[in-house]
């Protein structure tokens, strides 16, 4: 206590200083574990020169609280795996905790020129050989659903809904791809391969699998996904838009724009001017989100005493949910 000797334990229990590295018995003494050290070592009261328990916190003939109590390095040993596994408890609480925030937490809305132009580079060409002529495709449009390859599409785009055979015995179906800031036709850049469809509503889901030439897939695969709306929300009188590649004045995407003109059965109908190639493209509403596949159309031709009529029809994107599903 007076002079901050270390003190150890002689055979006999008394007290006496340690002695220094390198001198005869101080391996002994090194060796001594803290518990026979507390269990033989005492230390004195500087007030009435009483011996005290190493531990003791205060001396038992007169009080003297001691400054310091002796060491017990077996407690925080004991506990600090129990101290540590609470922590990492509590900090795995938090990262869950943060995650599930976030992905509840809605990314802010697009303005809408960004989210018109993530919807047409969302938009692709599907393109299956026609087993009947060589080098000729039957051609249609599809849209990215997520940016891992997952696209949606009609069913008679790329096979007969009635039979539910492929157009082509080897099952290859390509995809276009349009390219950021151009004006140029779509590049054909991947091979897809049907994963499940719906013949009941001629739909179906497709995955992107190789390049092109059947090389690898790379890590980036470079494909805007468009996002999916409720389709049940959808009103008469709703803007629309139909993004695909009817082909009719060039092999451009084309975008045409109308209003939800009202519904059937398991149809939306609109204004917005719909043709052959069409089919598996993109209807979006003014957030840029999917809310339907255009399908099919219904034309009137022009008689005596009547105007000719068009109106096209779009799948409800929820009648897709099944589909969806697997591409989540």
């Amino acid at each position: 206590m007076r002079c901050g000797q270390r003190l150890a334990a002689n055979s006999q229990g008394a007290v006496q200083p340690a002695p220094s590295p390198g001198t005869p018995g101080a391996t002994a003494h090194l060796a001594s574990s803290p518990q026979a050290m507390a269990a033989t070592t005492t230390k004195v009261c500087p007030r009435c020169q009483q011996s005290n328990a190493i531990g003791a916190r205060a001396c038992q003939k007169c009080g003297y609280r001691f400054i310091t109590s002796a060491p017990q390095p077996s407690y925080w040993r004991k506990r600090l795996p129990w101290a540590v596994a609470i922590v990492a408890v509590f900090a795995a609480i938090l990262w869950a905790g943060a995650v599930v925030v976030n992905r509840l937490t809605p990314e802010p809305p697009l303005d809408p020129a960004a989210a018109l132009q993530r919807a047409v580079l969302g938009t692709v060409q599907i393109l299956t050989p026609d087993a009947s002529q060589p080098d000729r495709y039957s051609a249609g449009s599809g849209t990215v659903i997520r940016d891992n390859g997952y696209i949606l599409t009609n069913f008679h785009v790329i096979g007969d809904p009635d039979s539910g055979r492929l157009y082509d015995q080897n099952a290859v179906i390509l995809v276009a791809v349009p390219m950021a800031g151009t004006s140029d036709p779509p590049t054909i850049r991947y091979r897809a391969e049907l994963v499940d469809s719906d013949l009941t509503f001629d739909l179906a889901l497709l995955r992107v699998s190789a390049l092109d030439d059947g090389r690898p897939l790379p890590r980036d695969l470079g494909l805007a996904a468009v996002p999916i709306a409720d389709s049940d929300l959808v009103e008469i009188g709703d803007q629309i838009t139909v993004l695909g590649y009817p082909g009719l004045g060039g092999e451009t995407i084309t975008l045409t724009r109308g209003t939800v003109a009202g519904f059937l059965e398991d149809w939306i109908k609109t204004d917005a001017e719909t043709n052959y190639g069409n089919s598996g493209g993109a209807a979006v509403n003014a957030a840029g989100e999917l809310v339907g596949v255009p399908t099919a159309g219904a034309s009137e031709d022009a008689g005596v005493d009547r105007l000719p009529g068009k109106i096209g029809l779009i799948r409800p994107i929820n009648l897709a949910k099944d589909l969806l599903e697997q591409a989540r």
